[in-house]
């Protein structure tokens, strides 16, 4: 895990204290940590203070879990065309984060000894201090939402505070939360990566725990629409890879927030296919820089960067704790498959002219009318279209055949060879601009074809710093 964890460990990116962003890699030097200060192995160290107290007899960090154990061990299942597929069994390196099987009985057990303060039966795991101090909040964006605890999150509803986690992974869900003050803790978990958790407590709560009136009357906070502009955009969560070729995923979590009428802000996704669609939400102004959800009184707020500009959105999608950064213009989605459809067109139009054209041409014994000491240019432009468009399709193809959850297995030969390409045709667009400037000074061609052979060059020049923003750009795992 030391090991792993050394070269894979994401980099800090915002100031420490500032923005609040889960990262499992976190969660497992923990356990690394552990590991180092108490001189055993990490899973030996956790079931002899933790397991075995708690009488947790079916709860393994192992992968898989060891017999008898892996006989009950339910089968995982991702929706996948419109059914459910069992899917196989996932290793991980980061086991204190996201390895442990156990069941509700032994999830039982432990939420009872954190309700106890540490105490279960007549063992105890941890000081009744240190238990309140896991509970309490430590970090929160605003003081109108819910924050962070030591390994627990608020969520803050019907009037109750509860904390707990959640947990997905392929082919299984899990969620525990804590009532302190009601003396309750309820678990959690599913065979399938999207869990019923959220639904089931805000309906349990409303069972259980109704408040007879939940929408109170919000006093009245009128923006100007120069306040409303200011928070309007394109968001995007900051849980995402930022250093690997797996920030094409990032689109996936982007949100944009608009103006609404009398007033208000809407919540709503980028209007495309693959990203999904949340329900759009409406936002009301509260204070100047929060706001509160119509649909379940939740807040939203919003913060500046040193510059005064805003820069965050605070919880837009509760009851998910976190932030989200605003993006630049050239950042959203639309101005990147912009940048993508037209650098596509113009190497489809360079694989034609600069390798197609000429062949046929070839085939039907006529001589391809072209100044022969620069044919060879026509032919690098061909070059450059043809494995670029390689690129473009084969490496969103590859990652659809091969299930990008294998990726935590290593990347695929077939990967590392596409991802080859871009350093091919960097190299060869930076010769297209010597040609380029050839054309030009020495008038070679009709002014169609210079004109042409510059869209080709231009195309693979911009197509170097879109690969680069995306990761793309060299052997970035």
């Amino acid at each position: 895990m030391g090991d792993y964890l050394a070269e894979y460990m994401p980099p800090v990116v915002w100031q420490p204290g500032k923005l609040y962003s889960y990262s499992s890699h976190s969660t497992a030097l923990l356990g690394y940590l552990v590991e180092k200060v108490s001189g055993i192995p990490f899973i030996e160290y956790i079931d002899k203070n933790i397991l075995q107290p708690l009488e947790m007899g079916r709860s393994t960090f192992l992968q898989p879990p060891p017999p008898p154990l892996a006989d009950d061990l339910a089968v995982g299942y991702q929706y996948q065309n419109g059914k459910f597929k069992a899917v196989p069994y996932l290793y991980l390196n980061i086991a204190p984060a996201a390895s442990m099987s156990t069941t509700a009985t032994d999830m039982a057990n432990f939420m009872i000894a954190h309700l106890q303060y540490g105490r279960y039966e007549n063992s105890r795991i941890l000081e009744e201090d240190t238990v309140r101090l896991m509970h309490e909040q430590h970090f929160t964006h605003h003081p109108k939402l819910p924050g962070t605890g030591y390994g627990f999150r608020e969520r803050l509803e019907n009037n109750i505070r509860m904390i707990g986690h959640l947990g997905s992974l392929l082919g299984y869900s899990s969620s525990l939360t804590l009532m302190p003050e009601q003396n309750i803790g309820i678990f959690i978990a599913t065979n399938s990566f999207s869990g019923v958790a959220g639904k089931f407590l805000t309906q349990f709560l409303d069972r259980y725990f109704p408040v007879t009136n939940k929408s109170t009357p919000i006093k009245p906070f009128a923006l100007t629409e120069e306040q409303l502009n200011r928070l309007t955009g394109t968001y995007r969560d900051l849980e995402y890879p930022r250093d690997t070729f797996a920030k094409v995923t990032a689109p996936f979590k982007h949100i944009n927030i608009k103006k609404g009428e009398n007033g208000t802000l809407t919540i709503s996704t980028p209007d495309l296919f693959f990203l999904g669609n949340i329900p759009k939400y409406t936002l009301v102004p509260v204070e100047p820089l929060l706001f509160k959800r119509v649909e379940d009184d939740a807040f939203t707020a919003f913060g500046e960067d040193s510059s005064g500009n805003i820069a965050f959105a605070f919880n837009p999608l509760w009851p998910k704790i976190g932030a989200y950064e605003r993006i630049s213009w050239y950042e959203t989605i639309w101005v990147q498959l912009g940048i993508i459809g037209f650098c596509a067109i113009v190497f489809l139009s360079a694989f034609i002219v600069g390798l197609i054209r000429p062949l046929v041409r070839r085939l039907r014994g006529k001589p391809f009318i072209v100044e022969q000491k620069f044919s060879r240019s026509w032919v690098i432009a061909g070059i450059v279209g043809t494995l670029n468009l390689l690129f473009l399709i084969g490496l969103p193809l590859s990652l659809w055949l091969i299930d990008v959850w294998k990726l935590v297995y290593g990347v695929p030969g077939i990967v590392v060879a596409l991802l080859c390409l871009p350093l091919i045709t960097t190299v060869l667009a930076l010769v297209l601009t010597l040609f380029t400037g050839l054309a030009w000074v020495n008038n070679s061609w009709f002014f169609i074809k210079r004109l042409h052979y510059s869209l080709i060059t231009l195309a693979g020049l911009i197509f170097i710093p879109l690969l680069s923003y995306w990761n793309l750009l060299g052997f970035k795992f």
